[in-house]
């Protein structure tokens, strides 16, 4: 009893970080560890330690060890994790830091498999297990660090509150119980890491700690390349006024050895990433998110939706992060160290994260992506719980208000897990029809945003109802060339000699519709000399700056909807993606591959169908 009474901290501030984390792995190890943790996007970033250790493959010349994972323990529904580069080469789409996060756990899982006589390819149960044992680690070691960061600055009393308004207050706590391998745990641990070493730099000039700091940065890039605004942390960390900014400038001459150094460290980290690109890539610099359809736009932030909107809003769905901006603007007097560095650094990665075009960022619950800048962001909820607590009337409201948090962050999380809060389609009418509710009526998830389904050939007739036709134009003028306007009428026809194309409808999503989608049906009539359908394809995309996403090609005979003796009716339906801009213009036209079959088209007329205004 005296060797567990030891291991228990003394100050309720480590109190409070140990029940959190206590609590955290209790709840992932009575739920059941997933034996296939490394699927989806963390395969992605775990890739490069089987390719490196195991098969030597970096660039995935034996494609065999990718499809033996695929058809093992692995979970993806397309092999998306790498591309084939201009050089031709496979190129893995995310960087390689999360990959270094991973080592130390990937060489148990082997070690582990070794002894018990798995599979030792990285992928077998034990290393399944191993990764979810170091996100516990790193889980222990973030929380650890921001209680001695926060304990610092604060009482005692109020750095446990704070820490248990994030644990359970925040969407840390769905990231913890949910999608625990996912990278925001660990950036969370370097995060933590790179503050306190930076607090600890402008306490003691110790130039291991400016080495220490620039590891840690570089880490943070070489993870998600848009964490090389963690910069800001340590160089604007106790600044208090403009003057002092001056200061700073003469102090960097002192300790010019010391950034130098920070410098060596982020580009020691970085190396491997650059020579990587260079060998495989071509380029010692390669964009490795080669889908136009998503992409950093930071002339196009969206910032309201990002904090606000019902879809993933920020501040709506973990409304205690509200305490951190109040905390922010209280502080802005107090002249306190981690001030401005605070402000600068939330205002930037607010706005850097809401410039993504996928500003909700896939499946997750709230925004993911603020989840690793919280050993930041809680500093100023510690602040404002603190200053707050000032009186009885105060106590009791900040008690039960952070205690109503707590429970509708909580609760809310098991509406996510349960399936009831949607990982992406959420909308203001469905959020109020199941507000509070673990057992939502019928009907209500088609108030959702619309299913976006990733086959090639879709179809609206199951739900048609719930939508109308919003405009309708045929497409082939009296010179047989695709037009679009919608004075056109019937009885024009096209020719696509063998080997040729199409004419080429195209029209920019704006002026096709005025919501954020539609079905798009393109039918018509198509007479064929040598009946060779099966050697023409449609092709039915949008475009953004020239290149495609949501990219569907289909033998016209795929389309066939109804046969006469002289032509065959076709219907193609395509569901327009999340687009990127709303010039981007959808795309549609068919290539004839025949030596020998002229295609005739006639009555060809695109519709384009609305979701009712009920369902939003």
């Amino acid at each position: 009893m005296r060797q567990i009474a030891y291991l228990i901290p003394k100050t309720f501030a480590g109190k409070a970080a140990l029940f959190g984390a206590l609590y955290l792995i209790i709840y992932l190890f009575s739920n059941g560890l997933l034996p296939r943790i490394i699927s989806w996007d963390v395969y992605g970033y775990y890739l490069y330690l089987p390719q490196t250790f195991i098969h030597g493959d970096l660039g995935l010349d034996n494609f065999d060890t990718v499809t033996h994972a695929l058809n093992s323990n692995v979970e993806s529904a397309t092999f998306y994790q790498a591309a084939v580069a201009e050089s031709g080469n496979w190129v893995m789409k995310y960087p390689m830091g999360l990959a270094i996060f991973y080592f130390p756990f990937f060489l148990i899982g082997l070690l582990v498999s070794w002894i018990g006589g798995y599979p030792v390819d990285g992928f077998a149960l034990p290393s399944q297990y191993s990764m979810t044992l170091g996100s516990v680690f790193y889980m222990c070691l973030g929380l650890w660090l921001t209680t001695k960061i926060l304990s610092r600055f604060f009482s005692d009393r109020t750095a446990g509150i704070a820490i248990l308004a994030m644990v359970f207050g925040t969407n840390y706590y769905q990231i913890h119980t949910g999608s625990h391998c996912m990278p925001h745990i660990y950036l969370f641990a370097g995060y933590a890491v790179l503050i306190w070493f930076t607090i600890r730099w402008y306490e003691t000039k110790k130039i291991k700690l400016a080495l220490g700091i620039g590891l840690v940065i570089g880490l943070l890039t070489l993870s998600r390349p848009t964490e090389l605004m963690s910069v800001i942390i340590p160089m604007f960390y106790g600044i208090k006024s403009l003057d002092h900014i001056g200061q700073r400038l003469i102090g960097a001459l002192k300790y010019f050895k010391h950034i130098l150094l920070m410098g060596l460290g982020v580009v020691i980290m970085l190396l491997p990433q650059l020579i990587y690109w260079k060998v495989y890539a071509g380029s010692w610099l390669y964009d490795s998110y080669n889908n136009p359809g998503e992409g950093l736009d930071l002339l196009d932030p969206n910032l309201f939706n990002f904090l606000f909107s019902y879809r993933k809003g920020w501040l709506l769905y973990t409304p205690m992060m509200f305490l951190s901006l109040i905390g922010i603007v209280w502080a802005i007097r107090s002249k306190r160290p981690w001030l401005w560095a605070t402000v600068l650094f939330t205002i930037c990665y607010i706005y850097v994260s809401s410039c993504w075009s996928s500003w909700w960022y896939a499946t997750s619950f709230s925004q993911r992506t603020m989840v690793q800048a919280y050993p930041l962001l809680i500093i100023p909820i510690a602040y404002f719980i603190e200053d707050f607590r000032k009186g009885i009337g105060k106590r009791l409201l900040l008690f039960f208000g952070v205690i109503a948090l707590i429970g509708l962050n909580i609760f809310q999380t098991v509406q996510y897990h349960r399936g009831i809060i949607d990982a992406s389609r959420m909308t203001e009418k469905y959020y109020w029809k199941v507000f509070l509710d673990l057992s939502p009526e019928p009907g209500a998830d088609k108030y959702l945003l619309v299913n976006r389904s990733t086959t090639t050939i879709e179809d609206i007739s199951a739900f048609q109802t719930d939508y109308y036709c919003y405009s309708s134009q045929y497409l082939i003028d009296q010179n047989g060339a695709f037009k679009g306007y919608p004075e056109l009428k019937s009885g024009h026809f096209s020719t696509v000699l063998p080997g040729q194309v199409s004419a080429k409808y195209e029209m920019a999503f704006s002026d096709l519709s005025t919501k954020d989608h539609a079905w798009i049906i393109v039918t018509g009539k198509v007479h064929s000399s040598a009946n060779l359908l099966n050697q023409t394809t449609v092709t039915s995309t949008f475009a953004h700056k020239n290149k495609a996403y949501k990219y569907r090609v289909q033998g016209l005979d795929s389309y066939i909807t109804k046969e006469e003796k002289d032509f065959k009716e076709f219907s193609i339906m395509y569901l327009t993606p999340e687009i990127r801009s709303e010039s981007d213009p959808f795309q549609f036209y068919m290539i004839n591959n025949s030596e020998q079959d002229t295609l005739t088209l006639f009555d060809v007329k695109v519709d384009v169908y609305q979701r009712s205004a009920i369902y939003e």
